[in-house]
This record gives structure tokens, sequence and C-alpha cells, in this order.
């Protein structure tokens, strides 16, 4: 089943202040209910655990990127914040100002994939280097031919997730450092002239489309779309073979550095016997079966059995 169409797919870009969303399963009337939204990454396992959890618990999905999810979480709007990145303390600071207590909990992992179209015929690998080379704000690689020799000279055209993206910030702190800023310790941004959405469909569409496109997003994105796309492997930092994002290489962390855990953050530890107790005892038990058909790499044992010990 294609989990990602049971919401229609503008649930993934939210308005400010806004929870528009869809049920992802069809609970009847008098089923317990939850809210969750952020992050488009991680709406693919919000999508499949909700479907699975029909008809006993009704769970209202959306998307509109990991900021959205901590915004809404703290302000009470929702149970659940999914995010595609660690909880700022900036955020953690607002939550606490309102009575909520952020608790992260990783339920899965992904793999942040570097894209072309399948009609690519020259991308073979990239390295940390040229990546940054492409994206970064100060005089950027503007052709293929300026990040590498005998590449053809035509336009890079870039696709790549909003600000308000988790996978925005964590590709920029791992891609382009945090070494920017008045205090020269801010996360650097990328260059302006891309095309920037919270629908990964929509940047996957942008990619497929031209031989000289690049783009990024979460692993699952490319998974169900690899008849069209190919995943760039990476030369980790220190290293000199390229690594291709797979199920393996992100499990076992040599798919360096954009390997990383996703989260679903609550209002601290819920209590046994209540929805969102059920949800993450599902989440963290046979929900875990679900997490590779929808294109991501499920919890390690231990890293398993930490999350089932602090739920109780």
């Amino acid at each position: 089943m294609n989990f990602r169409n049971l919401c229609i797919l503008t649930a993934l870009v939210l308005a400010a202040g806004a929870l528009a969303g869809c049920v992802s399963n069809n609970g009847g009337a008098g089923g317990e209910k939850l809210q969750q939204a952020g992050s488009s990454t991680v709406f693919p396992i919000a999508a499949a655990w909700a479907e699975a959890l029909a008809p006993g618990l009704q769970v209202t999905v959306a998307g509109g990127g990991s900021g959205a999810g901590a915004s809404k979480l703290c302000a009470k709007e929702i149970d659940i914040g999914t995010m595609s990145r660690p909880f700022k303390d900036s955020e953690k600071a607002t939550c606490a100002s309102n009575g909520v207590t952020a608790t992260e909990w990783p339920v899965a992992y992904d793999g942040l994939t570097v894209v072309v179209a399948k009609s690519n015929a020259f991308i073979d690998h990239l390295t940390v280097d040229e990546l940054k080379h492409i994206w970064r704000a100060n005089d950027p690689a503007r052709t293929w031919a300026d990040v590498r020799a005998g590449w053809p000279a035509e336009r890079i055209v870039l696709y790549g997730p909003d600000s308000d993206s988790g996978t925005y910030e964590y590709f920029n702190e791992e891609i382009l450092g945090k070494n920017c800023g008045a205090d020269g310790k801010s996360i650097c941004p990328p260059r302006s002239d891309y095309t920037a959405s919270a629908d990964d469909n929509r940047l996957v569409h942008g990619v497929v489309a031209s031989p000289h496109a690049i783009g990024h997003f979460g692993f699952s994105y490319f998974h169900e779309n690899q008849n069209d796309l190919k995943a760039v492997p990476i030369v980790p930092p220190g290293g000199s073979t390229p690594v291709a994002p797979t199920f393996e290489t992100i499990a076992d962390g040599s798919y360096k550095p954009l390997a990383r855990p996703l989260f679903m953050v609550t209002n601290g530890v819920p209590a046994s016997g209540t929805p969102l107790h059920e949800y993450l005892s599902y989440a963290f038990g046979d929900g875990q079966k679900l997490v590779r058909s929808v294109g991501y790499v499920e919890l390690d044992a231990a890293k398993l059995a930490e999350m089932k010990g602090r739920l109780g």
C-alpha cells in the first residue's frame, strides 16, 4: 500500500498557524483521537502507523515541517510533533514557558538522500566539498563544469526543502557548516536561487524533469521513486570511497554524514492507558515492522530497548 497517498498531499504545505491535514485512518466515531503534525520526512511513517491503528485510534496526520511540529506542540495544538532533526534548546524553552515538557522519541533512521534524474549520465558520486560548492551562498557553482572538470557547462538546477524543514537545517549543518553568522557559530545558509518546497513530492518531480537538476530529501521519497531517480553516492569526510544510501549503510552508519534519526516529540512521558501511550507502544512494537516498507530503517535493538524502558 502506498501510505503517502492516504492523504491529500496539500496537507504537507501548511499555512502558518493552521492545522491543515487529513485523518489518516477511518477510526469509528467512538475511537480515541490523536493529532500530529510536522516533518514531511516523517510523514510516511506517521501515515502508515495511523492506518495500521484504525479503527480503534483515530490519528490526524499533517505536515508543515519540523519547525511547525515544534511550535504546534509547544502551543498545545497537537499531541505529537514529528521532527527530522533534534528539538532545539530555544524550542524547549518555548515549550517550557507554556508548561510543555518536550520529550523526544527516536522512531527510525533515515539517510538524507542527494538525488539526480535517471537521465543524468555524468554524475557518479559527489564529495562533501563538491556538495558544499553547489549549495553554498558565497560564490556557488553555477554550472556542472564549475563542480568538476569534464562535466557539462550546463546550469545547475536545484531543488530542496524550505527553511521550516528539519531536513533543510540538517543538510545545511552537515554540508555547509556551523561557522557563519556574526558570532561565527551559526548554521550556514544555502544559496537562495533554488526551488524550495515543504512538499517532497514536488521536489521529486522537479528533479525528474531535468538531467541537470539535483535535490535532496528523505530516503523514503527516493525509495518510492527509484525508477525515475538516482541516489548520488557521497564520499564521507576523511574517506575516499563513495557510499550510496541503502538500508544497510544507513543502519550501520557508514552513510556519512547524512544518516540521521527521525523523531516524534510529546509533552512528557504519556501515562499508561492513554491513547498516546498506546500509540508509542505500537511505535516501539509492531510498528517497527512497517518502517522499511515506507523506506526507512527500524531502530536497533539497544535503542528500541531504551525507548521501551523510558515508556514503561
